[in-house]
């Protein structure tokens, strides 16, 4: 009878606990929404694998020296086979840049002087060069910690250390002044006395130039471009 009456009462009992499970709340899951990469802002000249195969065919072509160390730097400015960055009104240098590394070919004094001279007319603000040449030690050190830095050696090492290129700085310029380098250096690039680069972690344009400057296909015409942009998307901070 004992047993009878305790069954009986939990039987009774078994539909107002499904009742309780019934009403428990449920809990909407929440899921992380991930944020969507951010597109890369627009260039003319993306750094590419080929890129610095050519730049290192044009070292080889002029037979040039790759600078090793702080000595074969200083015997190359002795012989004058490098020289001053053509400093003025209309190109600064970073001030942290090296003394000792602002140097570059002739030729590529003789083009910056040249670019530089056309963008103050335009813009009445210079160009700021924040890298010229460099040693293999130094271009060793870079790759520490600079992720855009080539290598030191082989097939795709930088040809900083050859003397021909030279960084200009992107960060300083607005939109219309980017739009104005791309335009130009596309000018040169198709007279055959460039190879650029526009690179983003550490912003700036990579300019590679021809042993042949100032000379280059002359049926080539600059045709001032229409096209303004006051505003360009935000740059990715130096790494």
């Amino acid at each position: 009878m004992r047993r009878g009456l305790t069954l009986l009462v939990l039987l009774l009992l078994v539909p107002f606990a499904a009742a309780v499970v019934a009403v428990r709340p449920v809990h909407a899951v929440h899921t992380k929404h991930r944020r969507k990469p951010r597109p890369l802002p627009y260039r003319a000249f993306p750094p590419t694998r080929e890129s610095l195969v050519l730049q290192n065919a044009e070292v080889n072509r002029l037979g040039l020296e790759r600078y090793a160390d702080s000595k074969a730097l200083a015997a190359a400015v002795e012989r004058e086979d490098l020289v001053p960055l053509p400093l003025s009104v209309s190109l600064a240098v970073d001030r942290r840049l090296d003394p000792h590394r602002r140097y570059c070919r002739p030729w590529v004094a003789a083009f910056l002087f040249d670019l530089s001279d056309a963008y103050y007319t335009e813009f009445h603000t210079p160009l700021l060069v924040d890298s010229a040449v460099r040693t293999v030690k130094v271009q060793r050190s870079l790759l520490r910690w600079n992720k855009n830095a080539a290598p030191a050696h082989g097939e795709l090492e930088s040809v900083h250390i050859a003397g021909i290129a030279v960084d200009i700085a992107r960060r300083p310029m607005n939109g219309n002044q980017i739009r104005w380098m791309e335009f130009r250096l596309l000018y040169y690039h198709a007279l055959g006395l460039v190879i650029v680069e526009e690179e983003l972690k550490q912003p700036c344009f990579h300019i590679v130039v021809s042993g042949d400057y100032p000379n280059g296909n002359t049926g080539v015409q600059l045709i001032e471009s229409p096209v303004t942009v006051d505003t360009i998307p935000e740059e990715e901070p130096p790494q």
